[in-house]
């Protein structure tokens, strides 16, 4: 329920902060609603930059497809994928969290990726009857683009079931998007290649004649890739390879190693928002000790259980993690200790009651007015009225490490759940959510990365039916995720929710290249150098067009001060 007035008011008040202009002065403003009201405004502003992205691919499949009509419906197939994913989702009651503002661009990625594979093989199946072709196409094509979209499917489905709940959106949504992008581009982009095949057939009474443009661009493309391939099979260019990969492996492996797990929610905020000044100004100029907690109490016996809660209090003040603990019966019982009123009277519930009534309303007393939860309302002339539910606060010590950090929840947490008390009590702070998801996203990467990698390497050994291929395709993913995570330290990254997703995503774009190349190296016959040349000839400016499409989506996202887009843009830059 929303107070209406107050927020009336709140937004009066960060506007009216905003607008002032005092010569000399800095001002900062923040209010309850800020952060609602910022995050709204960056998923609004990040929306340009994934039409800036969309709009570079646009026009980089329309100039290199060769076919603008099949690569307008190929686009379109994306873009319902997208609509497709995001309706779909909602409709079954999966949230949509800040994480999935990405998922355009993924999606287009691989969507495109599939259009160049599916349009290759249409380009290399032969002048022959259309049905024919269309089954030549698919027959080559298809394999590939199941395999692919199978795997990243699969292994976005695994990675749904981590305990990071925006990951575990995301992974939902993304494993949704790519089967309907999968769905989509195996009926709608073939019947649109189809009908374009056949109103050039009906337009031009020679099916085998080709414009001058579009032979000079097919040609230029099959030289540089014929040329790549007779260099690669040479003996001295191999063990090049070779070695120059084990060293990538192994300064991969340092890098990957390295990677620190730190996540703070302040860097979701744009660089540039009023909320993120705030901050940045209150860590300068007024640090805090620490992080305040709270301890709730429900249906406790009082007075009878005041020892237990002193005792409680008393091992909070002990623990080296917690600085000040503001319990409201410690300053009660020093109270009543200087109150001649109630000096060596016996506490029974009526004068705990008659107590506290003038108690909140002293001046040592009236900081816990909001500490109760009383049934009626609190007056100065009578007893306090029964209640049910109080609460005490606390305050940590500064702590920077994530370890301190955790031990420090765990701590408090044990000490409240062993107090010798009736009733409901419980501990909470605000910054437990930050602390409680970087306990699970360290040991959630490496177990959905661990869970994917063996996905993946179960799916592509199964729909390749070659189990050196799958092997080869497995190693891959595996030295490419080794890569990424290390350039993702060298890029200042770390290890937090949307790097988690990046390296998921990481997964799924370097099985699409790699299953494509072994698919085309294993359907062809001959030498193994021979199917080497052919798998790269064919496949391989399907690979090369994919691959750069996907990194120029990413690349416009360059210029966002959000931090889900720049994570993202280092990332595909890596």
């Amino acid at each position: 329920m929303v107070d209406t007035e107050g927020l009336a008011w709140e937004m009066a008040l960060v506007e009216a902060v905003q607008e002032e202009d005092i010569p000399g002065i800095q001002v900062h403003v923040h209010a309850a609603y800020s952060f609602g009201d910022v995050s709204a405004k960056t998923i609004i502003g990040d929306i340009k930059w994934v039409a800036c992205g969309w709009a570079a691919l646009i026009v980089y499949v329309l100039v290199t497809l060769g076919r603008p009509g099949p690569a307008l419906v190929g686009l379109f197939c994306v873009a319902l994928a997208v609509v497709g994913a995001y309706g779909t989702c909602s409709a079954i009651g999966i949230p949509h969290g800040p994480l999935n503002n990405v998922l355009p661009i993924l999606l287009i990625g691989l969507g495109v990726d599939d259009m160049y594979v599916i349009s290759n093989a249409w380009e290399t199946s032969g002048n022959v009857k259309l049905l024919e072709r269309a089954g030549r196409a698919l027959q080559h094509a298809g394999v590939a683009v199941t395999v692919t979209s199978l795997s990243d499917a699969v292994a976005f489905l695994v990675g749904a079931t981590t305990k990071v709940p925006a990951l575990r959106w995301f992974c939902v949504y993304a494993a949704v998007g790519v089967m309907t992008v999968y769905i989509l581009q195996a009926t709608v982009f073939v019947a649109a290649l189809t009908v374009d095949q056949k109103y050039r057939e009906k337009k031009d009474e020679d099916p085998k004649k080709k414009t001058p443009q579009k032979q000079k661009r097919t040609t230029f493309l099959s030289l540089v890739m014929k040329a790549y391939a007779n260099v690669i099979v040479l003996p001295w260019i191999q063990a090049i390879v070779l070695v120059a990969a084990a060293s990538m492996i192994g300064a991969g492996i340092w890098g990957a190693v390295s990677l620190r797990q730190e996540f703070s929610p302040i860097w979701f905020l744009p660089r540039t928002s009023y909320l993120y000044h705030w901050f940045q100004a209150m860590d300068r100029h007024f640090p805090r000790d620490g992080e305040l907690g709270t301890v709730y109490f429900s249906n406790v016996s009082l007075p009878r259980e005041l020892p237990a809660l002193r005792d409680l209090a008393a091992d909070l003040r002990t623990s080296p993690y917690i600085t000040r603990v503001d319990a409201w019966y410690s300053v009660l019982d020093v109270y009543l200790m200087e109150s001649l009123d109630y000096y060596n009277v016996t506490l029974t519930e009526e004068v705990l009651h008659d107590a506290l009534g003038i108690f909140l309303h002293s001046k040592s007393g009236a900081q816990f007015n909001n500490n109760f939860l009383f049934e009626d309302e609190l007056t100065c002339e009578d007893p306090a009225p029964p209640f049910s539910i109080f609460k005490i606060n606390f305050q940590y010590a500064r702590l920077e490490n994530r370890a301190d950090q955790q031990a420090a929840m765990n701590r408090v947490r044990e000490i409240v759940s062993s107090a010798d008390i009736s009733g409901y009590h419980a501990v909470w702070a605000h910054v437990y959510s930050q602390w409680e998801t970087d306990a699970a996203v360290g040991s959630e990467l490496w177990r959905n990365l661990g869970l994917v990698a063996c996905v993946v390497g179960i799916m592509t050994l199964l729909l390749l039916a070659a189990p050196r291929a799958a092997f080869l395709v497995s190693l891959c993913v595996l030295a490419t995720l080794t890569e990424v995570a290390a350039l993702m330290h060298v890029w200042g990254l770390t290890i937090d929710t949307v790097t988690c997703i990046a390296l998921v995503l990481a997964i799924g774009l370097c099985v699409d290249y790699a299953a494509h190349v072994a698919h085309a190296f294993l359907v062809v016959t001959g030498s193994r150098r021979a199917r080497v040349k052919a798998a790269v000839e064919g496949v391989g400016p399907a690979v090369l067009h994919g691959g750069f499409s996907t990194l120029l989506a990413f690349v416009m996202l360059s210029p966002s001060d959000s931090h889900l887009f720049i994570s993202f843009f280092k990332y595909s830059s890596v």
